[in-house]
């Protein structure tokens, strides 16, 4: 992907910097390419992302991933009986 000219490859974050004015951004894929744009005031506190978990501390991210390994109700019922898929470790 390309934006306004800088190459980013698969798995990789672009991010920018905040603007005071209106500005637009030129962004080219190949077909079929999947991108998310997040956009926002910044949070007011420091922020761990780790694989689909986002904590504003470390404790509860470790808790995050505990809870998803041990199948806790707050992700809902989710099945990987059958699949090729595995919890974290």
């Amino acid at each position: 992907m390309q934006i306004d000219g800088q190459t980013f490859t698969q798995d990789e974050l672009a991010k920018f910097e905040p603007i005071q004015t209106a500005s637009r951004l030129r962004i080219h894929t190949q077909a079929g390419s999947h991108i998310m744009l997040l956009g926002g005031e910044p949070l007011p506190h420091p922020t761990l992302i780790w694989w689909n978990f986002v904590a504003d501390h470390q404790t509860a991210l470790e808790k995050a991933v505990a809870d998803w390994n041990s199948g806790h109700p707050r992700f809902g019922n989710i099945d990987i009986s059958g699949t090729t898929l595995t919890r974290l470790i």
